[in-house]
């Protein structure tokens, strides 16, 4: 059965540790749908969320990597839990280096959750605007992008979380628009976007 946003039931992920940090307090847990964090120093947010994928072992939420930004160190989860090999286990993994290879993760993913029994997945994307190129043709990029974006939209819908890393670029107002939360971390914490304000 083909859930709409209105008959899913409302689960947030609550987090925890340098993440929570990172956020200054602004907020305290991932909301189902599309969520994205912007920043300058993407490497902090990126290390930071190891404990967020150990957060979500201990809720027992799968995870979904789709590690554009090659930012998954297996090694740090020892010294942040006992439980490392279960985490490890708890996490699916994928390194997509063009964007064809990130389209055609999305659209696995897309036949996966949206079409199968799964759900209450948390899908990590990585750096998803690192995949722009100087010599690429910019039209092509913005409709990949929004092509990923849009399946994105439908992966939450189905009821998973999605949390999207990227650093501050010119073009941010296209994820605030395809996102429920969407935070900026400049010199201060800025919420953009949030589901209850």
């Amino acid at each position: 059965m083909f859930l709409v946003a209105s008959e899913m039931q409302v689960h947030k992920l609550k987090i925890n540790g340098p993440i929570l940090q990172i956020l200054d307090g602004e907020i305290s847990e991932f909301q189902r749908g599309v969520n994205v964090i912007t920043t300058k120093n993407i490497k902090e947010i990126h290390k930071a969320l190891h404990w967020t994928m150990v957060d979500a072992y201990k809720q027992n939420v799968p995870v979904i990597l789709v590690d554009i930004a090659n930012m998954l160190n297996p090694h740090m989860f020892p010294s942040i839990t006992r439980n490392a090999n279960d985490v490890l286990q708890n996490i699916s993994i994928a390194r997509p280096f063009q964007m064809y290879q990130c389209i055609s993760i999305i659209n696995t993913l897309i036949n996966d959750l949206l079409y199968g029994e799964k759900e209450g997945y948390l899908v990590i994307v990585t750096a998803l605007d690192s995949q722009i190129r100087d010599n690429e043709n910019k039209d092509e990029f913005m409709t990949n992008l929004l092509h990923i974006l849009f399946g994105l939209q439908r992966i939450a819908v189905r009821g998973n979380t999605v949390l999207i890393t990227n650093k501050i670029r010119k073009y941010q107002k296209l994820f605030t628009a395809n996102s429920n939360l969407h935070v900026e971390i400049r010199d201060k914490v800025k919420l953009l976007k949030h589901p209850n304000r």
